[in-house]
């Protein structure tokens, strides 16, 4: 986007939205695909009778209704299913890859990267896809009517459907283009999104942005979610045990996705530091020193923190004890001091 936005390129990247993507599978269809892809008959039978030669009741109010079979769909949380629709969706993602009449996004030739030259080196990239989270660059507005056909015939085939209502289309310079809004919203799809939108645009849980504000708003939405989440958590009676790991697991969740590949400034980190230090400090718990906090896992404890913990050995362990997840508890503090985000810690991440 900001290689649009540099040289005010054309186009458009499209999220597409699927409705009830693993739910609408047809079996006869992830038949064709997986005979297609050369998987032997006795394997494609066996997977075919796991997934579709079940029975299933519905749980009313602790009531259960008669045994249904389940005609289509693949089960969300079984291990193969993420597995099973990549392959049916295979089929769909090579239509426009190789189609002709979708030119993508292409790299100018003034772009360097190394000493290699970048529009040389790849091809135009036409389509990204994480599961069912599909992502396509489309360049002129007549190029909306052929992703659209072959999101038709895939519909046909596989009893897939397109939510347009949900379909986002972005604008990758930026601006506001007129004529692909025209085309847009005479296909139904209203979602749209430049740089005069408040908010970011979200793609696998990452913003995209195309002004100065949208960022910090982003930032400042993730501070709210959290905030929000924790005084929810902070009225429920938690050990500083459940405490420590509800800080990590739930609330500090939220922002370790993102920061993979974004740099917030400091003052975020302080911030989302002075949220978790309140929740793990909430009410009766006794304060425990930022010092002893860091001590390493393998550190004895301190005489502080003994008197606080009276379980807790000082010839024991560091933060290893039984009454607290000491562990936990020192990571918190140690990564929220550390994502002042200097180079140390950008390497402290990247090989966690």
């Amino acid at each position: 986007m900001s290689i649009a936005e540099r040289f005010k390129l054309p186009g458009i990247a499209l999220l597409l939205d699927q409705e009830k993507a693993y739910d609408r599978v047809h079996p006869q269809y992830l038949k064709a695909c997986l005979e297609r892809f050369g998987f032997p008959s006795t394997l494609v039978t066996s997977i075919l009778s796991l997934f579709f030669g079940t029975s299933l009741c519905i749980n009313v109010n602790g009531f259960l209704t008669t045994s249904i079979q389940q005609a289509r769909g693949l089960r969300q949380g079984d291990p193969l299913s993420p597995l099973l629709f990549n392959l049916a969706i295979e089929p769909f993602l090579r239509s426009i890859w190789s189609s002709s009449l979708i030119s993508g996004f292409t790299f100018p030739r003034s772009i360097q990267l190394g000493l290699s030259n970048l529009a040389r080196s790849s091809p135009p990239v036409k389509a990204l896809a994480y599961a069912n989270d599909v992502l396509v660059f489309l360049k002129g507005p007549t190029e909306l009517q052929v992703l659209l056909q072959l999101v038709s015939l895939y519909g046909r085939a596989s009893n897939a459907k397109l939510n347009r209502h949900k379909t986002l289309a972005v604008s990758l310079s930026g601006e506001e283009q007129l004529e692909w809004r025209t085309m847009l919203n005479a296909n139904r799809i209203l979602q749209w999104h430049d740089n005069k939108d408040p908010t970011a645009a979200i793609y696998l849980g990452y913003p995209l942005t195309s002004s100065t504000q949208q960022m910090p708003n982003y930032l400042d939405s993730i501070i709210t979610k959290v905030k929000r989440h924790a005084d929810i958590l902070a009225q429920r009676g938690l050990s500083i045990q459940g405490r420590s790991v509800v800080a990590n697991s739930l609330l500090l969740s939220r922002i370790w996705h993102s920061i993979r590949i974004l740099c917030p400034p400091q003052s975020f980190f302080q911030r989302i530091r002075s949220i978790i230090i309140k929740f793990l400090r909430c009410k009766n718990f006794p304060s425990v020193k930022f010092q002893d906090c860091r001590r390493p896992r393998y550190a004895a404890l301190s005489p502080s923190v003994a008197m606080a913990y009276p379980g807790a050995p000082i010839d024991a362990p560091g933060f290893d004890s039984g009454i607290i997840c000491y562990s936990s508890y020192a990571i918190l503090y140690l990564c929220t001091d550390l994502l002042a985000f200097s180079d140390s810690a950008f390497t402290f991440f990247r090989k966690a």
